[in-house]
């Protein structure tokens, strides 16, 4: 069975497959002052909770965008399951050409979303992920990764506002009942959930002519099923999008091995 870890900012996403067939997953919080027993215990209670044993794990993929907590899953992986992992990067084998000026700058977390939306999906593609950032990434019929779009993302503004004012409240995001706030709490959920549909929608608008047929929007990350609601554009939401990615460039790796 093959382990998928997704290192996020603010989530650490990690699934089980067996062949092509997520079979459990977890989410655990990112702490970047955490040491590698911790994550340990995280894992080994999502194998128990799963009913599978540690020797049943015979893959380890990560993607990161967290160096330091890359590190520590990098010595878990070779320490605790005796597997050297996957890690990806822009120099892995997935399928896809990087099209990027300095492709040492996209983020694994991008590539995994690509490699899936092209697989999964077909392309052209482009991948809306609302994350810590919100990130736009566009997928060509020839197979080439060929860049997007970053964004904050809702946590951080909803974090900014609360910050960086002296009289904004903390706001937990939820459904607006109108469009219209009757309150500042209601207000700010408006703000975030309308600006954030809106703008994703206006992006996409425009990156839609940069394809010659009608790409496939895909839809994924934390705030995704929320703001998918509101968005115009977005045709299909898939929370696993980036651990089938994983799944799917691990595939690629142990053929070409």
């Amino acid at each position: 069975m093959l382990i998928a870890i997704d290192i996020g900012n603010t989530s650490i996403s990690a699934g089980i497959f067996a062949n092509d067939l997520l079979v459990s997953k977890i989410c655990i919080e990112t702490k970047t002052k955490q040491n590698i027993e911790y994550y340990f215990k995280k894992l080994n209670n999502f194998l128990i909770e799963s009913n599978l044993k540690k020797n049943e794990i015979t893959g380890f993929i990560i993607s990161s965008v967290v160096p330091d907590i890359t590190k520590l899953f990098i010595r878990l992986s070779k320490e605790r399951f005796n597997i050297v992992p996957l890690v990806v990067d822009y120099k892995t084998k997935t399928g896809l050409k990087i099209t990027y000026a300095a492709p040492s700058q996209v983020g694994s977390d991008r590539i995994v979303n690509a490699v899936a939306a092209y697989n999964l999906y077909g392309a052209p593609a482009i991948v809306v992920d609302c994350g810590t950032a919100t990130t736009f990434d566009l997928v060509s019929k020839e197979r080439e990764y060929l860049g997007g779009v970053i964004c904050p993302g809702i946590g951080m503004s909803l974090n900014a506002l609360y910050r960086d004012t002296a009289l904004l409240p903390k706001v937990e995001l939820s459904k607006p009942k109108s469009i219209i706030g009757k309150n500042t709490t209601q207000s700010i959920q408006i703000g975030i959930v309308y600006g954030f549909s809106s703008m994703i929608d206006g992006i996409v608008e425009r990156l839609k002519k940069e394809f010659s047929t009608a790409p496939k929007i895909i839809g994924t990350g934390g705030w995704s099923s929320l703001i998918s609601q509101y968005s115009k554009s977005i045709q299909k939401t898939d929370l696993d999008l980036a651990l089938q990615g994983l799944r799917l460039i691990f595939d690629i790796y142990v053929s070409t091995c």
